[in-house]
Formats: structure tokens, sequence, C-alpha cells
């Protein structure tokens, strides 16, 4: 069978909505492979593996002026000692317990054929799961409610309450590629987002039009094969 990630889904449900930095190429390189990150999303990885890992991820000990999170064997990233504790008070007091990095999915019926929706979900938190998101501008929390994301993590896990916890670093620019350690690391309120009436149905349809969007335009061999995910 077939699968196509949750990030793949939410990449397609932008686009189709006209979001002005998402494209039908984008969509594409994100089910093909072809995207392969920037330094955005990499200190947002360095950061995730702090709040999943606290201290066992850095590379330095806390002697060293300033802190490296290896994000893999070519990059990692500077965080401050400050923005660590921002980070370490977020894990200790909100997520006590919590299972880290998640696979989770189910499978959808289409016209075509059945295809297995599948993702990592950041935190499982008792009744309640979580997502970490690191941005560098004033988050617009339209992009989270919106998202298919928290919807689908819902229904796979039968539960009701989602949160984004967000974390936002205070003037970067491009020349600071991987160091973010002289930035102020800001911990807005975390956003509550709650399963609604018609959800499954929601998620049913995009998963419907993505796949006739796959077949129209004969894309159906770039997909993961479902056994392959759960391998990686």
């Amino acid at each position: 069978m077939k699968l196509v990630r949750v990030t793949q889904l939410e990449q397609f449900r932008k686009w189709i909505t006209g979001c002005s930095y998402v494209t039908e190429q984008s969509v594409i390189d994100s089910i093909s492979g072809e995207f392969q990150g920037n330094n955005k999303t990499r200190i947002g990885t360095a950061g995730h593996k702090f709040v999943e890992m606290g201290g066992d991820c850095l590379f330095t000990n806390e002697n060293d002026s300033i802190p490296i999170i290896p994000i893999d064997d070519e990059y990692y990233s500077r965080y401050s000692w400050e923005q660590l504790q921002i980070l370490d008070n977020h894990r200790r007091e909100n997520l006590p317990h919590a299972f880290h990095e998640q696979k989770y999915g189910k499978e959808f019926q289409t016209k075509y054929y059945p295809i297995y929706v599948g993702g990592t979900i950041d935190v499982v938190h008792g009744i309640t799961l979580r997502d970490t998101k690191f941005v560098f501008r004033s988050p617009d929390y339209s992009n989270y409610t919106e998202s298919q994301q928290w919807k689908m993590y819902l229904e796979f896990m039968e539960l009701d309450i989602f949160y984004f916890d967000i974390f936002e670093f205070k003037g970067y620019k491009d020349e600071m590629k991987l160091n973010v350690s002289t930035l102020d690391l800001v911990q807005h309120e975390p956003l509550e987002c709650i399963r609604y009436k018609n959800m499954e149905l929601d998620n049913q349809k995009l998963v419907e039009q993505f796949i006739d969007w796959i077949e129209l335009k004969g894309l159906k061999h770039l997909l993961m094969d479902k056994n392959d995910y759960f391998n990686e």
C-alpha cells in the first residue's frame, strides 16, 4: 500500500487554498524528496532535539560559552544557554513523562485505491497531543488553526485536544545561518486546537482531493510504500 505523509498533505492544502509561498512544484518536491531543508528548518530540528532529549543532545557541556546541538552528520546549530533554559523549563513543566516522535497513521479509502496517511507526532502527553514550532517572525495563528496536521493527528489517535507550542526567534537574518545564540527567544502561549463535528469529513475530503491530483499528474510512483515508512 502506498503512503502519503501528513506534511505532504499539508503542503498540498496550502497550495490549493492559495498560500503565496507554496507552489505545485514545491508539493511535488515534498513527495519526491527533492526538498532537503534549509537553515530555518535545521534550527527548528535542533530545537526539537533539545525539547525531546534535554542536555543529552548537546555536543558541549555547561562550561562552554555557546552550546552546540548536532542536527546530523553535516549540520549543527548554536543556541544560547538562556534559550536552552526556556526550552528546558518547557519540557520539564509541560511535558513530564511525554512520548516524543511517535509514528502513527490510518488507512483512507479513495475512488482509486486505499491510501495510508502517516505522520510523526512530536509529543504524546496523556490524552493531549502537542507540536513544537520554531518561527522567525510574529506567528500568524491562522497558519496553525487551518492546518490539517492537528486534525489528522487527532483522528489517528482518537483524541480531542492538540496544542501548538510556538517559540519565536526575534531578529533572525539569513547571514546568521545556524547560529541563533544572540537572539531573544520568545515563548508564546500554547495554541489550543479542539476536535470539531466534521473534522473527519474534512480529512477524508482532503485525502480524496490529493489522490485525484496524484492520478491526474501521474505521480503515484513517487509515493512511499507504507512498509518502508515504518522501517525508516
